[in-house]
């Protein structure tokens, strides 16, 4: 089980996003970090976890394994979330 100290902690530790981006988005999905590597910003719908089963909240959790293990050492994951209600 997970500190919730330890959350807070990286939480403030991550800072916020615009100390990454340097000279802005390139595209509507393309930035520059201020180290002058690439960033690629992805916007997907989540999955409604409360209305799945033990199964298929499995079978979610194994597809979004498969698709990290598709990225090697190059890569960094950061997820920003943004919850709406009743949309």
């Amino acid at each position: 089980m997970m500190r919730i100290n330890r959350v807070r902690q990286d939480w403030r530790d991550a800072g916020p996003v615009n100390r990454l981006i340097g000279h802005g988005f390139i595209d509507r999905r393309t930035f520059l970090t201020k180290s002058g590597e690439l960033g690629i910003v992805f916007a997907l719908t989540g999955v409604d976890g409360d209305c799945l089963d033990h199964p298929e909240r499995d079978q979610v959790a194994r597809r979004f394994q498969a698709v990290l293990r598709g990225l090697d050492e190059r890569f960094r994951l950061q997820q920003y979330f943004l919850k709406q209600g009743g949309v």
